[in-house]
């Protein structure tokens, strides 16, 4: 099996790093106020789809869609 040749890129410093990951993981120390990223969020005002009962039909259908012998993980797949 071929190895693949390690290339290192000297161009930034030890210290550069060592800053970068330091303000990285440092507390904020910031005194802006925090914005709510919720406030621009338009709802929709006809959630009447969300609210209906899950049919029988929807089960079933979803249930015989189902691969046999996988489970679906995480992602669905």
């Amino acid at each position: 099996m071929k190895q693949k040749a390690t290339i290192i890129d000297t161009t930034i410093s030890g210290s550069d790093w060592f800053d970068y990951f330091q303000g990285l993981f440092s507390t904020s120390t910031t005194t802006e106020p925090e914005t709510n990223i919720f406030e621009n969020i338009q709802y929709n005002a006809d959630d009447t789809l969300l609210d209906l009962e899950i049919s029988d039909d929807e089960i079933t259908n979803s249930v015989e869609s189902l691969r046999s012998g996988c489970a679906s993980g995480i992602d669905g797949i």
